[in-house]
């Protein structure tokens, strides 16, 4: 998709930086080219106004209202399935047709099994007794964003966890994962999202900038980091992202003064049971959870495909509507750990290559499903965890290289957070997950330089958060 076809809607402009930009400027000596936030209108096609998001529900949102909008991506269209109103052979037909062109330009699955089989252990072998939830695709397109903003050794770490050799080769694998898993045409709803979130006040460079938003479908945004008002921006772009399924979590993730940009990606998906449940079929049973036994709502189904059966486990899926995807079920054998089965060298295997291998496949099988209706949501941080695979020079200072971002200060990842959940019911699944990187400067001189050494008798306050004195004191001996 050409850029300028991502990059089309930019917000709070004024007269006067309009004019600025239309002004001959000084060519700079040096090769690498910048964008200062504020000057970055100048190099875009203007449309001045509000920028209106769409949130998984079709509920528009005017997201530049809270933060300068600087380019926003735009999602390939799609045809719709045909509905009531405008069912006919025709329609039905178009629909068609680009459902087969699609399938066979992104039919053929992409290998990411390196990541899946090093990131799921990582991520899920250690739950204990809580839930786990974990969405390798989210936290992959995101670590590939990473990419974008590193160099040297930095950049190595993440590409050789994702399994590339340049960032060539994992930019055109991450362009062509993004396409075959997204879709919006009425059938059934995976929608990916990204985008970043600018300090206004540093300079960034454009090349950089540019790939995201070609490469990655990313929208960038500029505010002043640590206030309520940018804060509450990013937190209403991600909640709308994912349907709002997370608020509990995304109220939590906030920027500070020293923070340089956020990253983030979102993935949401909703789809129907080719064959729904019906809930006059549900019953009352026990599940055994490691904590104790618990009386859950069971769905009841039978199936007409194949089981698997594994060495440690035994798998069998339920398909979506109009056979787009499936949900499979994997119980380990009884004797074998769940958290165990996250790290099983074959059902990493059956996971990574949808079931094709890994285990025994039974064909024509009659299955008579039961499964507990669930809501499980969890949020890991991913920064022990990806230390643990390889990736640790981005959390450094003294080793951190993110020279194609900024030259302004240095920057490191200081937190890396990832949420999602998933739901399932008697009609289908609807899922959604996001991550984040925050990064964070080091060595902005943002004003004089002071010693202040207290050694000497000094004096302090203890105020409430109204600003009253709780406690004053003096100190002349500090023991």
């Amino acid at each position: 998709m050409k850029s300028k076809k991502i990059i089309d809607a930019i917000g709070h402009i004024g007269d006067d930086l309009i004019e600025s930009a239309n002004k001959p400027r000084l060519k700079k000596k040096t090769a690498r080219k910048k964008w200062l936030i504020p000057s970055v209108a100048a190099a875009l096609v203007l449309i001045i106004g509000a920028t209106l998001f769409f949130s998984p529900d079709k509920t528009p949102i005017d997201v530049s209202a809270k933060a300068g909008v600087l380019a926003q991506a735009q999602y390939p269209e799609q045809i719709k399935y045909p509905d009531e109103e405008n069912y006919g052979a025709a329609a039905e037909d178009a629909w068609y047709k680009q459902l087969v062109e699609k399938r066979q330009k992104y039919g053929n699955s992409v290998d990411i099994s390196s990541f899946l089989n090093s990131s799921i252990p990582e991520f899920l072998s250690n739950s204990g007794e809580e839930n786990l939830v974990y969405s390798p695709l989210n936290v992959y397109m995101a670590l590939a964003m990473l990419t974008e903003v590193t160099d040297g050794q930095s950049r190595q770490q993440i590409l050789d966890l994702l399994g590339y050799d340049d960032i060539k080769a994992l930019r055109e694998q991450a362009n062509y994962v993004w396409n075959a898993c997204y879709n919006d045409d009425g059938t059934y709803t995976s929608l990916l999202a990204s985008s970043m979130w600018l300090r206004n006040d540093l300079s960034y460079k454009e090349k950089t900038l540019k790939s995201l938003a070609e490469n990655y479908f990313a929208s960038s945004f500029s505010g002043e980091m640590g206030t309520p008002e940018y804060n509450k921006a990013i937190q209403d772009w991600l909640n709308e992202q994912t349907g709002n399924l997370l608020e509990g979590q995304i109220g939590e993730i906030k920027t500070y003064s020293d923070t340089v940009m956020m990253l983030a990606t979102t993935l949401y998906f909703s789809a129907k049971w080719s064959e729904w449940f019906r809930e006059e079929d549900n019953t009352q049973d026990i599940f055994k959870a490691k904590s104790g036994e618990l009386t859950c709502e069971f769905m009841n189904q039978t199936l007409n495909d194949s089981f698997y059966v594994g060495d440690n486990f035994s798998a069998a899926k339920i398909s979506f509507n109009n056979h787009q995807g499936e949900m499979w079920f994997m119980l380990p054998d009884e004797d074998v750990d769940v958290s165990k089965l996250a790290s099983d060298k074959d059902a990493l295997k059956f996971i990574s290559t949808n079931g094709k291998d890994g285990a025994e496949e039974i064909h024509d099988s009659k299955i008579n499903i039961s499964v507990p209706k669930f809501d499980v949501s969890s949020q890991i941080r991913l920064r022990d965890g990806l230390k643990n695979l390889g990736v640790t020079d981005i959390f450094e200072f003294e080793t951190s290289d993110f020279s194609p971002l900024t030259d302004d200060t240095d920057v490191i990842v200081s937190d890396a957070l990832h949420g999602a959940r998933v739901k399932i019911d008697e009609e289908g699944c609807i899922a959604a997950a996001y991550t984040v990187f925050t990064l964070t400067g080091g060595g902005i001189s943002l004003g004089k330089e002071f010693d202040f050494v207290l050694n000497r008798p000094f004096m302090f306050v203890i105020t409430s958060p109204n600003g009253l004195p709780l406690f004053t004191g003096i100190v002349n001996i500090p023991t």
